[in-house]
């Protein structure tokens, strides 16, 4: 792993901002190098920098430009740097929202500084990290060494790409024409077979192999 980490970091709370990025000078491993109020000035610094940060940590409620806007911009004009989420929302809604959208890993704003840290250099050295997945499988799919679509019946299949989506586990039963107990056992069988223990895992998968059929980004 790098001995020096850069990050850039977009919060449009001042306060919060410049408490964390002071915590974080108390890692030697860290360097922060951009701070933004929002999306686009984040993008501006980076336009403008003469050099790039290994993360860039993105708060999700930024105004005008949010974090969805911003990790799918990210993705396309800068792909090497890695998108952490950084937000008090938890939820399955907007995990799978900067999942979609380029994010790595994600961080609750209640967890301490040590827990962001230990993320920080998770994602620098595997690619990502989220809890409940394992990471020999998202390792193995990010290089296309991954389990065998033949191991997957066209059910199972239709379950990962229908998780990608922002419908409740109900309406997903529903549009596969199945009850949402049998919607369980196939969950519970891809989780198995996937080695992985949240939804999460199941859309960060199908994102790896190509699976996850994507709606236009947020």
């Amino acid at each position: 792993m790098k001995s020096t980490i850069r990050i850039a970091f977009a919060d449009d709370h001042a306060m919060f901002r410049k408490g964390l990025v002071s915590l974080l000078h108390n890692y030697p491993q860290i360097e922060v190098i951009i701070e933004a109020a929002d999306g686009a000035e984040l993008l501006a610094q980076l336009d403008t920098g003469n050099q790039l940060p290994d993360i860039c940590l993105l708060d999700i409620s930024m105004k005008p430009m949010n974090g969805y806007k911003t990790a799918a911009e990210l993705s396309v004009r800068y792909p090497e740097v890695k998108i952490i989420a950084l937000s008090m929302f938890t939820d399955e809604f907007s995990i799978i929202s900067m999942l979609r959208n380029g994010a790595r890993g994600y961080v609750s704003k209640e967890d301490g500084p040590e827990r962001l840290v230990e993320v920080i250099a998770h994602v620098v050295k595997n690619g990502f990290y989220l809890e409940g997945i394992n990471a020999s499988t998202v390792t193995k799919a990010m290089h296309g060494n991954t389990i065998s679509f033949l191991d997957l019946t066209k059910k199972e299949l239709e379950l990962i790409q229908l998780s990608c989506s922002e419908h409740t586990y109900d309406i997903i039963a529903d549009k596969m024409h199945i009850s949402i107990r049998t919607l369980e056992t196939y969950r519970h069988n891809l989780y198995k077979k996937l080695d992985v223990t949240t939804r999460q895992g199941l859309v960060l998968f199908a994102m790896r192999t190509g699976l996850c059929v994507n709606e236009t980004r947020k």
